[in-house]
């Protein structure tokens, strides 16, 4: 069964389909988690994927955790799917540095600072770079917290400021130094707010949106259609799907682990003797 490319472009609307199908055109075909296959012969030696979930793009843009899980069968040759909205947290976003925050006063100081009072101990010196990025992130992280505090606390007490000296000019009580605080206090207020902008401008992606794609909504919509096709959001173990984060997680660690592990026997061997080799400290460290 297929569908018709105009019979899509004749609905104004979003819309789902589920069926089976064996060729999807316009629609966005969801991806599977749980097993591979909908349908088994039942001698199980012929397995297919027709039944499926087609989406619009406008849908995906809406919920863009969409999925289809296919799960056991037991008499019929096909597996039942389900189609749900999922979004599963691995833990802490990767942290991310604010091109704003080079405007704030003090803050090249304190990287300057903080970088030269780092001390480490350990031998090598890829490993003393990672050291001292992992505890400047902590520093920083602190700092701009407290900074955007004192931000919101001088936006505040500036409009407080800028209110009481409108009132003053309502009341005809204008001069030429109370006009020149007006002045000053405007300049810091829009200060802070540029500031403002220009993290907000970079969380929400807008200088890409404008510079990189004046269609946004297409951009989007297919920025959310590869997100949820690749998607991590549970593992197969033993037949049954697995979502707990902890749980998803022990299953990578432990997969990758027996991959990069070292091998039981030395699968290339050098009979010449190097003069420059790695002392035993060296050899502990790697």
């Amino acid at each position: 069964m297929g569908l018709h490319p105009s019979s899509n472009d004749r609905w104004d609307g979003d819309c789902v389909i589920m069926g089976d199908f064996n060729e999807v055109r316009t629609l966005i075909d969801l991806s599977f988690d749980g097993y591979a296959y909908t349908w088994a012969h039942k001698t199980a030696n012929k397995m297919s994927k027709l039944d499926r979930f087609l989406v619009s793009k406008g849908l995906l843009a809406s919920f863009p955790f969409l999925l289809a899980l296919c799960l056991d069968r037991i008499l019929s040759d096909h597996r039942p799917i389900l189609m749900r909205e999922l979004s599963i947290g691995y833990g802490p976003t990767p942290f991310r540095f604010f091109h704003s925050w080079f405007n704030l006063d003090g803050f090249d100081k304190m990287i300057e600072d903080t970088w030269n009072s780092l001390a480490t101990v350990d031998l090598t010196g890829m490993i003393n770079l990672k050291n001292k990025l992992q505890a400047l992130k902590i520093v920083i992280k602190q700092w701009t917290k407290y900074a955007k505090k004192c931000s919101y606390k001088a936006k505040i007490s500036i409009k407080s400021k800028v209110s009481n000296i409108d009132k003053i000019l309502d009341q005809g009580g204008s001069d030429e130094e109370i006009l020149s605080n007006r002045s000053l206090l405007l300049k810091e207020l829009n200060d802070i707010n540029s500031i403002d902008l220009l993290e907000a401008a970079q969380k929400s992606k807008v200088c890409w949106a404008i510079e990189g794609d004046e269609n946004k909504n297409f951009f989007h919509g297919i920025l959310n259609s590869k997100r949820s096709q690749l998607a991590i959001r549970g593992t197969l173990i033993d037949g049954e799907w697995i979502v707990d984060p902890l749980s998803v997680k022990s299953v990578f660690l432990k997969y990758l682990s027996t991959q990069f592990s070292t091998p039981v026997s030395p699968r290339i061997c050098f009979v010449y003797q190097f003069t420059n080799r790695l002392s035993l400290e060296q050899q502990a460290n790697l």
